[in-house]
């Protein structure tokens, strides 16, 4: 008997403790505001650089890198470091790109260094070399024509993976995956702008949210 009322108490007081321990939030305090400054090695984005695994991801969500082309909000393709494209026949396909697009380096995004940028993709992404099934890519001026070994209907979107973020690679890339982009340059402190052409860049400071503040608990 004496076993059960203690097992009782000890329930009772649980159950006080989880009740208090509950973090409430001001009437006037509605919005929380959440920053991710982290890499999440665990799926494959350990670093920026968009050749290495899934961390092309990474790579534009902190605004340092920008595919060829993108999805909308309702999932259409639409221009970003390119303008435009011309399927010239089921193996070939021309891209335009964007007149005055530069690294955040000041080298110029010309037809050259994009073809430079998917050569090494291609070297060093498994993933992006099976779905692109890239044969070969000449650069002339601001376009690139790529030339693929099969039909690939769907290499536009393909490019619009985060994989394929422009990356200057005559610059190199550093030993912790630090790649040079078109976006914002890796250190600066990042930002919101506004939306100002098809080249827009999505660029978030990261903010810690404020700590979610309870009762305090007192001690039993």
């Amino acid at each position: 008997m004496r076993a059960k009322k203690i097992l009782a108490m000890a329930i009772a007081m649980g159950m006080i403790v989880g009740a208090t321990a509950v973090p409430t939030l001001a009437a006037d305090k509605k919005i929380f505001v959440f920053g991710d400054t982290t890499f999440n090695a665990e799926n494959e984005e350990a670093d920026i650089n968009p050749q290495n695994t899934y961390a092309g991801w990474a790579c534009i969500r902190y605004g340092v890198g920008e595919t060829l082309f993108r999805y909308s909000d309702t999932m259409e393709i639409e221009p970003w470091v390119a303008k435009e494209y011309e399927n010239v026949d089921e193996l070939t396909w021309k891209i335009t790109l964007n007149d005055g697009v530069v690294f955040s380096n000041g080298r110029a995004c010309d037809g050259e260094a994009v073809k430079e940028s998917l050569e090494g993709l291609i070297a060093n992404n498994e993933r992006a070399a099976g779905d692109l099934c890239i044969d070969s890519i000449e650069a002339d001026g601001n376009t690139i024509t790529i030339k693929t070994t099969e039909p690939k209907p769907a290499l536009i979107n393909y490019l619009s993976d985060p994989y394929g973020c422009i990356i200057d690679t005559e610059a190199g890339i550093t030993d912790n995956g630090i790649v040079i982009g078109t976006g914002t340059p890796p250190g600066c402190p990042l930002r919101r702008t506004r939306k100002t052409g098809p080249r827009h860049r999505l660029q978030i400071r990261p903010r810690l949210p404020k700590p979610l503040r309870g009762p305090a608990i007192s001690p039993i």
